[in-house]
């Protein structure tokens, strides 16, 4: 497997991550709907309905994991965000005793 460099800022690096995990996300959740749809149109064997029950599942933990992990680098972003505020803030100097 090739190695692609990371060009760019932290930040730019971890807005990619976001965008791709809320893509990846949306693209489960479709595959959660289709076999929905199918499950109840066709009426499938017990036991291809219990394979899709679990394929159904375990696609559900996965979106949960990604929503996670989503949270974890929002919750990241607005950190670096208040703590660049918090640095272009003027601070207040500090009262000499006289």
């Amino acid at each position: 497997m090739k190695h692609q460099a990371h060009l760019g800022t932290n930040s730019d690096i971890v807005s990619r991550e976001a965008a791709q995990i809320r893509i990846l996300i949306d693209d489960l959740a479709h595959t959660v709907d289709v076999l929905d749809a199918g499950v109840a149109t066709d009426l499938p064997r017990a036991d291809d309905a219990i394979d899709l029950d679990t394929r159904r599942h375990n696609l559900l933990v996965t979106i949960t994991s990604l929503e996670d992990r989503l949270g974890s680098i929002e919750h990241m972003r607005a950190r670096e965000v208040a703590a660049r505020v918090n640095s272009t803030l003027p601070r207040a100097h500090a009262a000499r005793p006289h």
